[in-house]
């Protein structure tokens, strides 16, 4: 297969490029990468001196970062002296992340044709390489055990049917092989690759609940917001889709008659989307860009990104968009203020949120009936007795300290 592969992932990047006449999001890949390779050499031409090492991270896109952005800034910290090259696939994180300040180079991912992602490799000369969950490119993993460069990946997660696991992708799933590590998640991560003869694995957690306590103890500030929220019965819905708001309006209804105001969070806020809603709840809502001073309405909607993290703590329940599509937003960014939460009922694929349902700290909805359940119950409950959240918490926190310690004990760092 990977025989294949080789022969396939040409084709797919040229239709990537095609794609860019007719979608905005393909373009903007493209066109971050007009100069990539003449960016690189000029930021190695500056860095000739320098004698620390060279470690790369790669990351899809901004949800990888986040989640292992903690270890990053841990390396960052107690190695001043080493180059921490931050390398995106999608131009949304690149866009969002390429100030990053941590970083001493910020970048595209090229591509996964052989030749350029081998240039990629040498220019950069990592001495380490660490891959955030699950950005499977062959053709550079092939490389990096060519020249035993070391490289790991972190936060990995498999499922009993994933594409990797079918007995046609073997000599794909091969290329793992030759990893330093393969810090996963869960254990059913482990079992799955356990059972294919690997050595090199090592359950540790997931390192999003560390960034997500990061986040908690920032206490970052969002402007404005109090205008809103003004010590009222807040509650959220973060990262929703129409299929959600479906769900959602009896009970945003009946909310605004008992006295709560709503932040409603779109996963898309192009203004086609924001417009879909105010229509739904016509003077009843406002846009966050347009909020000055206290303005008595009941729906606030975020028509801006990068604050919904921080949002959660200003509310006493959370509602967790994409449950009604094909699969839930990160519930550990809410679950972190201990409030309780409901999704809809994709939410399968992901252990935390089994783990949480089953603590009692999540439910699932499958209509609107079951929201205004919800609703209700969380209204009258006082949510006092925080301590299944604190040891659900203690459970899981660490796995970036975990990896940090693998990582400096074997010399990696």
């Amino acid at each position: 297969m990977y025989i294949l592969y080789r022969r396939l992932i040409p084709v797919y990047f040229l239709i990537l490029r095609i794609a860019a006449w007719f979608r905005s999001d393909a373009k903007a890949w493209v066109a971050g990468r007009v100069n990539w390779k003449q960016n690189l050499i000029k930021f190695k031409e500056q860095n000739l001196n320098q004698s620390g090492r060279r470690i790369w991270m790669h990351v899809a896109s901004l949800g990888e970062f986040e989640q292992g952005r903690v270890l990053l800034e841990m390396i960052r910290k107690k190695h001043p002296e080493h180059q921490l090259v931050l390398s995106f696939f999608s131009p949304s994180g690149f866009d969002k992340l390429k100030n990053y300040p941590l970083a001493d180079c910020v970048c595209y991912f090229p591509s996964d044709n052989y030749k350029e992602v081998k240039d990629f490799i040498e220019i950069i000369n990592p001495s380490l390489v660490m891959f955030v969950k699950y950005d499977f490119w062959f053709n550079c993993l092939d490389i990096l055990a060519n020249k035993k460069i070391p490289f790991c990946f972190v936060s990995m997660i498999l499922r009993k049917n994933h594409y990797l696991l079918y007995r046609i992708n073997k000599s794909l799933l091969y290329k793992l092989k030759p990893a330093q590590q393969l810090f996963l998640q869960n254990e059913e991560s482990y079992k799955l690759l356990k059972d294919q003869s690997f050595s090199n694995i090592q359950k540790v957690g997931d390192t999003r609940w560390d960034r997500v306590e990061q986040i908690a103890h920032e206490n970052k500030t969002i402007p404005k917001i109090e205008y809103f929220c003004n010590s009222e019965k807040i509650w959220i819905a973060g990262s929703i889709w129409l299929e959600d708001l479906d769900c959602l309006e009896n009970g945003i209804r009946k909310s605004i008659e008992a006295g709560w105001k709503i932040i409603l969070v779109p996963h898309k806020i192009d203004a086609e989307s924001i417009l879909q809603i105010e229509n739904r709840f016509k003077g009843q809502s406002l846009r966050y860009s347009n909020l000055h001073g206290n303005i008595e309405v009941p729906i606030l909607i975020m028509d801006q990104i990068g604050f919904l993290a921080a949002l959660y703590r200003y509310a006493q329940f959370a509602y967790i968009g994409g449950g009604f599509g094909k699969g839930i937003h990160n519930i550990l960014e809410a679950l972190i203020y201990k409030i309780p939460l409901c999704f809809g009922p994709n939410y399968k694929k992901f252990p935390e949120a089994i783990q949480c349902i089953e603590h009692g700290m999540a439910f699932a909805i499958n209509s609107s009936d079951d929201f205004n359940e919800f609703i209700a119950k969380v209204s009258i409950q006082k949510n006092e007795n925080k301590t299944h959240f604190d040891a659900y918490f203690v459970e899981n926190l660490g796995a970036s300290a975990l990896i940090y310690s693998y990582l400096e004990e074997n010399n990696l760092i």
